[in-house]
């Protein structure tokens, strides 16, 4: 969950809001949800606790990215049991071999739900790897001013293209199930490849409205993604 989520949080030097240089944890009963967004893109993941924390229903702490990076390099083993504390400014994090202690970070985290997109009419169905290794070819030509790749969806499947004033146009298609009419998108390349890596099931699904609004990426049991597009002359 926390590869999922981490990712996604906003650099210190880049941050609208200082609450999004964490990760948000809410836990509730047996059930936690972690949430990271920098402003352009969301991650959220959710999963179950292996303890009931019924006691302390609706508990919410924004955790820094460093405390959670050590966490990650902390458990090798993804069947070890974590235990963790959060306190009024404070968790305590419980592995095998050591204990971390960090503050919180301090601030309201954005009202994230209200950008979730709750109804798309399209939606493409394609393998993982597939999509990915794709995306990363098509991002061959992006450039710092250039920095999106065209999705152009059909019946036909998609077909994603950069463009770079200096090195010319890359075109590449895709063969994927997709349902609704057509649309054309531009998505920055970084942001797709960064959450298609931490998927963990081998078929993801993407789902649009309108060239304007945010997509939702879905891939595995509790993990979603929503991107902003970007403006492509």
């Amino acid at each position: 969950m926390i590869r999922r989520t981490l990712f996604a949080a906003a650099a210190a030097e880049h941050a609208r809001f200082g609450a999004t240089t964490g990760v948000l944890w809410e836990l509730d009963g047996d059930k936690a949800r972690l949430v990271a967004t920098d402003g352009r893109r969301l991650a959220m993941a959710k999963g179950d606790l292996v303890s009931d924390n019924s006691g302390k229903d609706g508990t919410k702490a924004i955790i820094p990215a460093k405390a959670l990076t050590l966490i990650d390099k902390l458990v090798d083993d993804p069947e070890e049991a974590v235990g963790f504390q959060i306190k009024e400014n404070q968790i305590l994090v419980h592995t095998s071999s050591a204990t971390l202690t960090s503050s919180l970070v301090e601030g309201q985290f954005p009202p994230f739900e209200d950008v979730i997109p709750k109804d798309c009419d399209k939606k493409m169905t394609a393998s993982t790897a597939d999509f990915l290794a794709k995306i990363r070819l098509a991002s061959l030509l992006t450039t710092e001013e250039s920095k999106g790749v065209r999705l152009a969806f059909s019946k036909r499947g998609l077909v994603l293209s950069s463009r770079s004033p200096e090195s010319g146009e890359a075109t590449v298609n895709f063969p994927c199930k997709y349902e609704g009419t057509d649309i054309e998108i531009g998505f920055n390349p970084t942001f797709l490849i960064e959450a298609l890596r931490v998927v963990d099931s081998d078929d993801i699904s993407l789902e649009l409205t309108a060239p304007n609004r945010p997509g939702l990426l879905k891939g595995g049991a509790g993990f979603l993604y929503v991107i902003m597009p970007v403006n492509l002359q």
